[in-house]
């Protein structure tokens, strides 16, 4: 019997692309006859798009839809946003940008990078990187840094198994007592995924790529008019992972932008809450195209 991911493979098979560079850019991609926009799905710092396949699946029917990994042979964000670039004029798509978390920054860098190929942006459980951050979300976001750093230092002198083990205590953490069975069972499926595909390698550049964020704590408020009612911020009540200050300046610096904040299942909610988080994407969309 198939899986429901070996199902995903066969009905929305990898893509690649060449870029100008002779690198090579992997991507799923559906063309949605009937859609009237394109959603890009940035996922969160473990960096594999799989984890959002079932995202995929369900924004088929209704958008087009693109997803990718966060490739090893991309090493900084500003040679993965140029290759988003290059890959959306190969695609002719101008996109919603669907970032979580690692994602939602991504969005933002990519957004005023280049502003012409995005429509608007549903950013979850992120933050953002304000030119003038306030002290508190600097605390916050280079403690994270820094552990970042101190992670990888780790990463070469223990077994990889440790760290699997680490994640999935992690994971278990998030999956509290007052989730539904069913909610439960879905943070065992994010977690048996990301066990069979992150691979130490891969765990080292996603490091990199959180690191190299630091370099574009230079946002202001006027690198976002242009999408002045084309902000979704979901920022969960119950996702402790960015502060208090963070999740402000992220609203601050938007222009008009939209904030749900129930959504609840923490840093994940998106993945706890799939069904309720394609309604509250979806019907933010549809009410501007």
């Amino acid at each position: 019997m198939k899986s429901n991911l070996q199902e995903f493979y066969e009905k929305f098979p990898n893509q690649t692309h060449i870029l100008n560079n002779g690198k090579s850019f992997t991507y799923r991609y559906y063309k949605n006859s009937n859609s009237k926009a394109t959603l890009l799905l940035l996922t969160g710092g473990i960096g594999l798009s799989d984890l959002l396949f079932s995202h995929f699946d369900k924004f088929s029917k209704e958008y087009s839809v693109l997803v990718f990994d966060y490739q090893i042979h991309l090493s900084t964000i500003k040679e993965l946003i140029d290759s988003i670039s290059e890959l959306l004029r190969f695609l002719n798509e101008k996109v919603w940008l669907v970032g979580q978390s690692l994602g939602g920054i991504i969005s933002q860098i990519f957004a005023k990078q280049y502003p012409d190929q995005v429509e608007g942006m549903i950013i979850s459980n992120s933050c953002s990187l304000p030119k003038d951050m306030k002290p508190e979300s600097y605390e916050c976001l280079s403690k994270m840094l820094k552990a970042q750093q101190s992670f990888k230092t780790i990463l070469k002198f223990i077994p990889f198994s440790i760290v699997r083990i680490l994640i999935k205590n992690s994971i278990k953490k998030m999956s509290k007592d007052c989730y539904t069975e069913e909610e439960k069972s879905i943070f065992k499926d994010f977690y048996e995924l990301t066990d069979k595909q992150l691979k130490k390698e891969f765990e080292n550049h996603m490091i990199d790529l959180l690191i190299n964020t630091e370099q574009y704590m230079d946002m202001v408020p006027n690198d976002f008019k242009k999408w002045d009612d084309k902000v979704l911020l979901i920022l969960s009540e119950d996702d402790e992972t960015f502060n208090e200050s963070c999740k402000k300046e992220l609203v601050s610096i938007m222009s008009n932008p939209t904030v749900e904040t129930k959504l609840t299942g923490g840093h994940l909610a998106l993945v706890v809450k799939c069904e309720e988080y394609i309604k509250v994407v979806s019907g933010y969309i549809n009410k501007r195209i």
